[in-house]
């Protein structure tokens, strides 16, 4: 092979459309490997193909890869905000393909390296941090909240991962209890409240917020001590609806900019269900949904808004829309909005798993479209389907409904329509799927080890977890492990993953 002319081998690596067997290709040689990764603009295109970043997953991993190749080219420095600015022509787009698809595998055959992570430490650490994931128990004491977070260290050539304790200075931690929690890559929102004999969610509570570099610094008070509704977050940005007491009819929604500190309010109305819909220029749109309660069809009317902080009028209604709803069966649906992606969302009855089968539908796929002349919601389909949560795929296209005891039911964004494909467990934890191709072929009784059965033998269900595209975080026993996938991909067959199991 030495002999033949690089103009040749230029020549058949330039026809083939194989992935597969380029990568495959790669691995005989290192002259091999640096003609297959020359086409750097046919392998970000199969990339982005592949794996699109319109979804929220697949644009994690990829900023955590490249957050990951940054501190690995650069050396540690003592900066941790996690920066995203690079030069296409400068990443490795081969690279990344070639990680993306071993990351996938070893999640889905069970290859991970199990961490015991020691206590917690309130000392920032002097590095890069790459990667944090919150560790927050409903009803626990505010002292148990944690964070495992993954730093490169200056003394240390591989990632480690830290338990970090957070600061609550000037926060009476007396009584005190966590409700929820919420975070992006950035910034960590927990919700607390008063500990007492009534449900968890009934009284009144306030939302604290740190910067993932800044946990051993007191926390941002966002409300304090309202009635909290709703709480979204995507980034910087915070959503939240409360009312000032329990009998209020009327709402107060308030849009944080954490990056920023700016941040604006209005009454929009009646209480209602809010997502953050997407991101504009200096602020963002808004989806809220609200409906009078009924037993069987109801009315219900959806809104997308537009807040921006600093302006005189910092929220501005840009569409509206109403649909008939089933509302029936015990105890009346919720009905609440998902985001899709920036152009899409849905509307769907919660808890509807015992909603008799009728025409009225209780899951509705709305398209927002944003021209010169104003921007439109238009209903794309909607089906009457039994269900008990709902997640979307964006990179596949699809939407996932799960039900009591039964098959989760997998259905086309586009349409509606049922697909019929394997699912796994370890696709929801880590958010990323095979190629569609590769999903199609997978025949029907695949399996996965949950990591968990090694944490917890027997009893994997009453762990405490929380999940990355790269890692999955456990409490059992007052210990905390976890289970890293993210083991350097080899292309030499005598160690690690063999590149044609990945790529077949």
């Amino acid at each position: 092979m030495n002999r033949v002319p690089n103009e040749v081998i230029d020549c058949v690596v330039e026809l083939s459309t194989d992935e597969a067997a380029l990568a495959l290709l790669s691995c005989t040689s290192r002259r091999l490997r640096a003609c297959v990764a020359a086409r750097q603009s046919w392998w970000q295109e199969r990339f982005k193909q592949h794996f699109p970043q319109n979804d929220d997953k697949e644009e994690q991993w990829l900023r955590l890869h490249v957050r990951t190749q940054k501190a690995v080219e650069s050396g540690v420095g003592g900066g941790s905000r996690l920066s995203f600015q690079r030069r296409d022509s400068q990443f490795d787009w081969f690279d990344a393909y070639c990680r993306r698809r071993a990351i996938e595998y070893r999640w889905r055959h069970g290859l991970y390296t199990l961490h015991l992570l020691a206590d917690a430490t309130d000392i920032r650490p002097n590095g890069t941090r790459l990667q944090s994931i919150p560790l927050v128990s409903v009803g626990s004491s505010l002292q148990d909240a944690t964070v495992a977070s993954q730093w490169r260290l200056p003394s240390q050539q591989q990632p480690t991962w830290i338990m970090e304790r957070l600061c609550w200075d000037y926060v009476r931690m007396e009584h005190m209890v966590a409700v929820w929690c919420l975070w992006s890559e950035e910034y960590l929102v927990i919700q607390v409240k008063r500990h007492s004999a009534e449900p968890i969610d009934s009284s009144f509570s306030s939302l604290y917020a740190w910067h993932f570099a800044a946990l051993h610094r007191p926390p941002r008070p966002i409300i304090v001590n309202q009635c909290i509704y709703y709480i979204d977050m995507r980034k910087s940005w915070l959503a939240v609806q409360y009312k000032c007491t329990s009998r209020a009819r009327q709402a107060t929604t308030v849009v944080h900019d954490l990056s920023k500190e700016q941040w604006c309010s209005d009454i929009l109305g009646n209480v209602s269900s809010g997502r953050i819909q997407n991101i504009a220029a200096h602020g963002v749109y808004i989806v809220r949904v609200g409906h009078n309660y009924a037993s069987g069809p109801t009315l219900v009317g959806y809104q997308l808004w537009k807040a921006i902080p600093g302006q005189d009028t910092s929220f501005q209604c840009q569409a509206k829309g109403n649909i008939l709803m089933d509302s029936s069966g015990p105890g009346r649906g919720i009905i609440v909005s998902r985001r899709i992606d920036d152009t899409r969302f849905i509307i769907w009855i919660r808890n509807s798993a015992n909603l008799a089968s009728g025409a009225t539908p209780n899951l509705v796929l709305v398209k927002v479209s944003r021209k010169k002349t104003g921007t439109t919601l238009t209903e794309k389909w909607a089906i009457n389907t039994k269900g008990q949560k709902v997640w979307s795929v964006v990179s596949r296209n699809l939407l996932l409904v799960t039900k009591r005891n039964k098959p989760i039911t997998l259905l086309n964004l586009d349409d509606g329509a049922v697909v019929h494909n394997v699912i796994l467990d370890c696709w929801y934890y880590s958010g990323l799927y095979p190629p569609k191709g590769q999903w199609e072929r997978m025949a029907n009784g695949t399996m996965w080890l949950d990591p968990r059965e090694d944490i917890a033998p027997g009893d994997p269900q009453n762990t405490e977890w929380q999940s990355s595209p790269t890692s999955i975080l456990v409490s059992a026993d007052n210990s905390h492990f976890l289970a890293d996938y993210a083991t350097e991909y080899l292309p030499r067959p005598r160690r690690g993953i063999r590149m044609s199991a990945v790529l077949s």
